[in-house]
């Protein structure tokens, strides 16, 4: 399989997940913890590193999709998870010294805390950047490119769909007189105040 296909499966992926409920997602991923603790109760050659990935699929699937505290739960829950069943195949053997399974367990909800909060973070950064890419700093309104994106898409609309729309252009009047008599600070101050005002008089379809 090549990198494209790849990452064109992941983006599948990723939109079929956006489009299901938070709720549907948490029962998923509750899921898919009692699967793999059933697979960790049963007697096999240990291999840290899949059973690991195991557990980290439903605490980064709950951290991008529904949010940092979903993240925190489950990986207290998939830590616990895991103590237990370490401490069922140990009784189950007849070793009774549990003080590595607590401090395996510390280590465990360490790592799974660490990984949710950053996967967090990094999918906060990137719907920032992706805000930031579509929107003038100074005005807060959609810039160049978000508007020529916005403009082509509501052509495309109104050709299938063949309902008519309307572009409304504003021009400030004297704005060279702010910026002259105001300074360009002034002028600045005037664009932010016109954007906000037009962000609060317009619907969201707008």
């Amino acid at each position: 399989m090549t990198e494209i296909e790849q990452k064109s499966i992941s983006r599948k992926v990723e939109a079929y997940l956006n489009k299901q409920s938070k709720r549907t997602i948490f029962l998923v991923a509750v899921l898919i913890v009692l699967l793999v603790s059933s697979f960790d109760l049963i007697p096999h050659e240990e291999h840290l590193f899949s059973i690991v990935l195991l557990y980290t699929i439903p605490i980064l699937v709950v951290s991008w999709f529904i949010g940092r505290g979903a993240g925190i739960f489950f990986s207290v829950v998939c830590s616990s998870v895991w103590l237990y069943s370490d401490y069922i195949l140990q009784v189950t053997q007849g070793n009774k010294f549990f003080l590595p399974l607590y401090f395996n367990m510390v280590m465990r909800l360490a790592f799974f805390l660490w990984i949710s909060t950053m996967l967090f973070d990094l999918k906060k950064a990137l719907e920032l950047q992706f805000i930031q890419s579509r929107t003038e700093f100074l005005t807060g309104l959609a810039n160049r490119r978000y508007f020529v994106e916005l403009a082509e898409r509501e052509i495309a609309r109104s050709r299938r769909y063949h309902h008519p729309f309307a572009f409304m252009y504003l021009d400030i009047d004297d704005f060279k007189k702010i910026n002259d008599t105001q300074g360009h600070h002034g002028g600045d101050k005037l664009l932010a105040t016109i954007g906000r005002t037009l962000k609060s008089s317009v619907r969201g379809t707008d």
